[in-house]
């Protein structure tokens, strides 16, 4: 090798070793089929789909404190700053709520006349916390992860079956 073909090898070998590191980071913070939580109606692909609605079609947001808190997202009395989009049906109104950050959490809620009930989400799908407030009392109740399996299940499904067709809106 010569002196100019020694210095591409060293330069080329080095940019290697310091891209790669960001190469993974950037491939951990996806979710893929092998680790996605056994059973969730969160799937990596609807996951995709979600991510890309919130980033092309959403816009900035919080969550207030009491809800937050009650979710396990933030620490007492701060807000959870996030990026939402949104969609109504018959049901109510649904939401997607993404944090800030590659590995942030999942908030997806719905509101109809009579409550407010939100479920805190990893990336892989595993249902960490669910909470619903009454809209006339104001009372909020919290349910575990396996109480709430079957409204999370169907909150996951009314996505399934229409964020194509939100994706494709103008």
């Amino acid at each position: 090798m010569n002196h100019g073909q020694k210095r591409f090898a060293s330069v080329a070998i080095l940019a290697i070793s310091l891209l790669a590191p960001l190469g993974a980071r950037a491939q951990s913070s996806a979710p893929s089929a092998a680790a996605a939580a056994a059973g969730s109606p969160l799937t990596p692909d609807l996951l995709a789909k979600m991510l890309t609605l919130v980033s092309t079609k959403g816009h900035d947001g919080k969550i207030a404190p009491r809800f937050a808190n009650g979710l396990g997202l933030t620490a007492a009395g701060q807000t959870w700053i996030d990026r939402e989009a949104q969609a109504a049906n018959a049901a109510g109104d649904h939401y997607i709520d993404v944090g800030q950050g590659p590995d942030s959490e999942v908030l997806l809620t719905l509101r109809t006349p009579k409550a407010v009930t939100a479920y805190r989400v990893r990336r892989d799908g595993e249902l960490l916390s669910a909470l619903s407030v009454d809209i006339a009392t104001h009372a909020l109740t919290m349910s575990s992860p396996a109480d709430a399996q079957a409204d999370f299940a169907a909150e996951c499904a009314f996505w399934a079956q229409n964020i194509d067709g939100f994706l494709a809106q103008k």
